[in-house]
């Protein structure tokens, strides 16, 4: 499965198409930037996401849901990664952050009117909905990974 998704994106950007990839998890992630990389070598990743998916592993699982971000970087398929919206961070995604130079910008530490993003080169955006407060998006499942997390 990763490799035709890597496959099938890789032909609509050699086709200079700018694909937009909607649904699934974060285990699409990773073969997706994989064949954006070929194409842009200085990419940045601006990932909007209650959850840091930097496992190393998760439940046996190298390429996960929870794990792609670790792979990219692990990769260099990636020059930077930003995360924003962050809720549940542990110590080991805490460790692979900082490992990977990853920027992490916790949900409550986020105003808006405080925050200046700025990028070089082309931007590779990701939106997880459950960044959105589940007041506001109450049908988003985010499968209450925190509970799994705390003790990895």
């Amino acid at each position: 499965m990763l490799a035709a998704i890597e496959d099938f994106i890789a032909a609509l950007l050699d086709r200079d198409l700018r694909p937009l990839s909607l649904g699934g998890d974060h285990a699409v992630t990773y073969p997706i930037v994989k064949a954006f990389s070929r194409k842009y070598r200085d990419l940045t990743i601006l990932q909007f996401d209650a959850h840091a998916d930097l496992y190393d592993t998760f439940e046996g699982n190298r390429y996960s849901h929870a794990c792609p971000f670790a792979r990219i970087m692990e990769e260099g398929l990636a020059k930077r990664v930003v995360q924003v919206g962050v809720r549940t961070l542990n110590r080991h995604e805490q460790e692979q952050a900082n490992r990977f130079g990853v920027e992490i910008i916790e949900m409550k530490d986020w105003a808006a009117q405080d925050r200046v993003l700025a990028f070089d080169g082309p931007v590779y955006l990701s939106f997880d909905l459950d960044v959105l407060d589940p007041a506001n998006a109450p049908g988003v499942s985010i499968r209450n990974r925190a509970a799994l997390r705390r003790d990895r």
